[in-house]
């Protein structure tokens, strides 16, 4: 790999700056893997081990934590970090779509890590394969058909393959049947993406449910023979692994089959769906008619129609007597415009409204022309002129990002309206399965849309494929912008409001159940009494997960209160050992009051635990004790009360501090109510209260000359009434 940075470490700001301005160059030809360190300098696996898992394909770079933040500013949200790394396609590509820089986590196991490198490089190769293939300048299917052009090879083989390795003809059956397995899925890709492959071929998925697919391949080979190619998969594993590396354009899931048109698959691909087993005979009539278009030229049509013969909603025509007039402002649900006369006219828009179903402001603006007549009681009502869907939807064509409303949702699927019906023309509606909107998105395919999409909202969608009625979507991106929405009447507002319409892309992201839909909508989503029952079978599911962690959540919360109460025991212990190893400790007892002992420990303390200076500062407030002080006094440290702790709390008091640690010294008040008037003692004075330690707590009062009367120790609630 001349010129790539295969196998280096990038530790410098010069070998950074070379390095990106490599990666972005469009002539690179190599993709490329860069690996970045965990916190303490060491990838989760050797650049070596990276190296012999993906061969010669790719160059694999390490990035240094020493210019991670630097790497971060030029390459922004793909810059990997913390052991994870990221793949960067051949080409800029990526620079446009982040997209491409495919992803794989630091924190997985090695063996995950490494397999999960193997399966995103090969999501990140077939992208690449796919953005070369559309750069090429596209090619009309030859004149005439494509069993015409073969006429001079006697024995035609769907695809060249490798002498070694796996081969389709090793899984050939009859005609040109093909079951396809996890060990050919990958030949299988390379075939129907090949340019130079002459037969049509159909894929035909497997149904999440059973082991079989719906259509009947049988009677599809009876009436095309050898005429395409059938890759019949044979297994979920296989089906899951197709549908995650396949373009958009070749997927094909849940029981579905995809036609691809010889030549070019991205020209021409139908998606054919089966519901089951009853609809495998209009499938086998629609995938052999395809065939057979695809074999005569004069039958086929490359890509199909762009628009489609849908009737569209028609243009309706202006009646006599209708005059335009232009609007002028919109005052709630009332439309004012100019009619020729001095002062704008209320037109009545009523009946407009009832019959689109969108609101006023949906349905004009201020400076837009509209048609009226004028009423017998002499006012106007405005007559509309529809635009036909066909002409309001042009815009809405594959590469595309669209705004429709959710109509109708299911576990699997929603109805998305694209344009309403009008004055009997129908909706131009389209049915968004799951697993197809989903398919490569690294979301789970089979989540259920119901948390997720609301009856009603505006949704934003990418159009991968359109033809005739039949729309392919993908997911947005929350920066993407829609094409000009398509409005109700010429030079009208779009007639839904896109400012939500990625909203559900973040609840998309999020863990949500059906136990966040409002129950009239989880209703309204039932069609079936299968649907119930998996409903009542998802909700009770639900259920068990949430007690289970309740229970597991309150054995925590016990362990931590078992924990809080061995903490708590061993601090007042602690505080307790250090009354007996104060200086002051070998005094205690020695005089011959309780009262004498307290007031000279006080002064004692006072010299222990301030210099000269912070007791000229703050002198200690005289004091003196309520009767019934000492016998609260005993009776705490008859407990576990610390009198260290107690003399400090004394201190600041007196010495009128409120900045000692955890005190907080507040008003006592009548009762426990926040609301409860502050309580006063015998004198009119505030009875405050402040922390000693644990559970106790100190009162006292200071009257006007700042005289401190200390009232009781004890505990939180001892002076409550």
């Amino acid at each position: 790999m001349a010129g790539s940075f295969d196998g280096e470490v990038i530790s410098d700001m010069v070998q950074l700056a070379e390095f990106t301005s490599w990666l972005r160059r469009s002539s690179r030809n190599d993709t490329c893997i860069l690996v970045s360190q965990k916190p303490d300098g060491k990838p989760v696996v050797s650049m070596d081990r990276i190296r012999k898992r993906v061969g010669k394909r790719v160059s694999v770079t390490m990035l240094s934590n020493s210019v991670q933040q630097s790497a971060y500013k030029q390459l922004g949200t793909v810059n990997p970090y913390n052991g994870s790394i990221r793949i960067f396609p051949a080409g800029d590509g990526w620079t446009t779509d982040p997209r491409l820089a495919r992803f794989v986590r630091g924190d997985l196991p090695v063996a995950e890590f490494l397999e999960s490198v193997g399966e995103q490089l090969d999501f990140a190769l077939v992208d690449s394969v796919r953005r070369s293939m559309a750069a090429q300048p596209r090619m009309s299917v030859p004149a005439g058909s494509w069993k015409a052009s073969r006429r001079d090879v006697p024995n035609p083989s769907p695809v060249v393959e490798e002498s070694s390795g796996p081969r389709l003809a090793d899984v050939r059956g009859r005609n040109k049947l093909y079951r396809i397995d996890m060990a050919h899925a990958s030949v299988a890709i390379g075939f129907m993406m090949r340019r130079s492959r002459e037969v049509p071929c159909i894929l035909v998925s497997l149904p999440a449910d059973r082991p079989e697919p719906y259509l009947d391949v049988d009677a599809l080979l009876d009436e095309i023979g050898d005429d395409a190619a059938v890759l019949q998969i044979v297994d979920h594993e296989t089906d899951e692994w197709l549908n995650s590396r396949l373009p958009e354009q070749l997927r094909a899931y849940d029981g579905a089959c995809r036609f691809l048109p010889p030549h070019e698959w991205r020209i021409g691909a139908r998606l054919c769906r089966l519901n089951g087993s009853e609809d495998s005979a209009k499938a086998v009539v629609r995938l052999s008619e395809q065939v057979l278009d695809a074999a005569y030229a004069d039958g086929y049509t490359v890509g199909g129609d762009a628009v489609g013969d849908d009737g569209g909603n028609p243009v309706r025509s202006v009646p006599d007597g209708a005059t335009r007039a232009k609007v002028a402002m919109i005052v709630d649900d009332a439309v004012y415009a100019d009619t020729g006369d001095r002062m704008p006219q209320r037109i009545n828009a009523v009946s407009a409204v009832e019959r689109s179903g969108v609101p006023v402001g949906r349905l004009v603006r201020k400076g837009q022309s509209v048609p009226v007549v004028r009423t017998p009681d002499g006012g106007f009502e405005l007559v509309p002129e529809w635009r036909g869907s066909s002409e309001a939807l042009s815009g809405y064509m594959p590469g595309a990002t669209i705004v429709g409303v959710a109509s109708a949702v299911y576990s699997d699927m929603f109805v998305t309206t694209l344009y309403p019906a009008l004055d009997g023309a129908p909706a131009v509606e389209a049915k968004v399965h799951g697993p197809e909107l989903l398919a490569g998105s690294g979301l789970d395919p089979h989540a259920d849309l119901r948390p997720i999409i609301r009856k009603g909202e505006a949704v934003a969608l990418r159009v991968e494929e359109r033809s005739g009625n039949e729309w392919l979507f993908s997911l947005p991106s929350d920066g993407d912008k829609p094409v000009p929405l398509a409005g109700l009447m010429d030079g009208g507002p779009a007639w839904v409001d896109p400012s939500d319409a990625f909203a559900y892309l973040k609840r998309l992201r999020e863990n949500r159940s059906l136990a966040d839909m409002p129950l009239d909508e989880l209703l309204g989503s039932i069609d079936s009494l299968e649907a119930a029952r998996d409903t009542v079978r998802r909700l009770h599911e639900r259920l068990r997960t949430v007690e289970r962690l309740n229970r597991e959540l309150e054995s925590a919360n016990e362990n931590l209160r078992r924990s809080n109460d061995g903490l708590r025991k061993d601090k007042r212990g602690y505080e307790k050992a250090q009354d007996n190893t104060n200086p002051l400790a070998p005094f205690t007892g020695l005089f011959p009051s309780m009262r004498e002992e307290l007031d000279w420990q006080l002064q004692a303390q006072s010299l222990l635990q301030f210099n000269v200076a912070e007791r000229m500062a703050r002198p200690l407030d005289e004091w003196s004790y309520m009767p019934g002080f000492f016998d609260s006094l005993e009776e705490c440290e008859h407990g576990d009360m610390s009198r260290m702790s107690l003399l400090h709390t004394m201190l600041f008091v007196l010495m009128g501090r409120d900045d000692l640690n955890g005190a907080r010294t507040h008003r006592l008040r009548e009762g426990g109510g926040g609301d409860d008037p502050d309580r006063l003692d015998e004198n009119g004075n505030y009875i405050y209260r402040v922390n000693v330690h644990g559970q106790y707590r100190l009162h006292f009062t200071r009257d006007s000359e700042h005289h401190v009367t200390f009232r009781s120790v004890g505990t939180h609630e001892s002076e409550l009434r």
